[in-house]
């Protein structure tokens, strides 16, 4: 199962993604975020992944797509100790700006 939703509030859109991000579910993430950053075109983004439980290849292209359309560094908040160390291993811990 995957959500993810969007607020914004402050300058700042952040996207809480839930759940598991597979090649079943990467494309949906895509569009939502498009969808999102299309809507609220200025500011910050931050993404929640406090109840994100997996994230494949697939997501983390997504994820990369993002990063690739943003000026500044896109922060990622509440990753858990399996997700970060995907994203260790693949080098985007690198690309994003990971808080605890």
């Amino acid at each position: 199962m995957f959500a993810a939703d969007g607020k914004f509030e402050n300058g700042v859109l952040t996207v809480k993604v839930d759940g598991r991000v597979d090649s079943v579910t990467a494309d949906d993430l895509d569009k939502k975020l498009t969808e999102l950053r299309k809507e609220y075109p200025d500011g910050e983004i931050r993404l929640d992944f406090a109840d994100l439980n997996y994230i494949s290849s697939a997501g983390l292209r997504a994820l990369l797509r993002l990063r690739k359309g943003e000026p500044e560094p896109v922060a990622i908040d509440n990753m858990s100790e399996a997700v970060r160390e995907i994203f260790e291993v693949t080098g985007f811990s690198d690309l994003f700006e990971i808080t605890d």
